[in-house]
């Protein structure tokens, strides 16, 4: 008896295990802010759209008592990588620590280039839900506060010289990033665990084949 009580503990110890290492929860963070005008590695641009993405896990989301240096609170996720794209050009790579940001007030919702509370571009347009995919806000107003900081990238800088002139057309989303169909595999300590689950299954075995002799 004593034997099966630690068999189905072992089990249940090795599903938690698996399901935990299943729970991280990646997505995409999407600003778009058309009608932007700057500089790209010394190249000007006038018009354009321009499109940060930001990849982060839900995992990092933390509250800050203020953003952005204003007295508002709001929250953040750190991000794993980042881009920025010009236009139709390629995306580049965006090498600074960057974060994406939203003030629980619904304003201030965007890419945050040197910490909570330092340069960023981002629009005005409601509390965008940072844990949720499929979250959006926006349209409405973009304000650059990176005006005349330069956004570190792949071979240079970028430098955004203009808020949108055309009116309430940025917005943001979050767009859950797709996980490839994998075949599951166990991590190392749910390897082991369910090596102890095998043991024990084997011991019973003996056990009751002995029983019986």
């Amino acid at each position: 008896m004593h034997v099966r009580r630690s068999i189905a503990a072992l089990g249940a110890l090795a599903l938690a295990t698996i399901a935990g290492a299943a729970s991280a929860a990646e997505n995409n963070y999407v600003l778009t802010l058309p009608n932007q005008s700057g500089t790209i590695v010394g190249t000007p641009f006038t018009n354009e759209t321009v499109i940060y993405t930001i990849r982060a896990d839900t995992a990092t989301l933390t509250s800050y008592p203020q953003i952005a240096n204003f007295p508002l609170s709001g929250k953040c996720v750190t991000a794993s990588s980042g881009s920025v794209q010009i236009g139709t050009d390629l995306p580049v790579a965006l090498t600074g620590s960057n974060l994406f940001c939203t003030a629980d007030a619904g304003t201030l919702t965007g890419v945050y280039f040197t910490g909570a509370n330092g340069w960023n571009h981002h629009l005005d347009s409601g509390v965008l839900d940072l844990s949720t995919p499929g979250s959006s806000v926006g349209p409405g107003p973009d304000h650059n506060l990176a005006i005349p900081y330069a956004i570190p990238i792949t071979g240079g800088t970028l430098s955004i010289t203009s808020d949108n002139s055309s009116g309430n057309t940025a917005t943001a989303a979050v767009v859950a990033v797709a996980v490839p169909t994998a075949i599951p595999t166990l991590s190392e300590w749910a390897m082991i665990v369910f090596g102890f689950v095998l043991a024990g299954s084997a011991a019973l075995f003996v056990q009751r084949r002995r029983s019986f002799t």
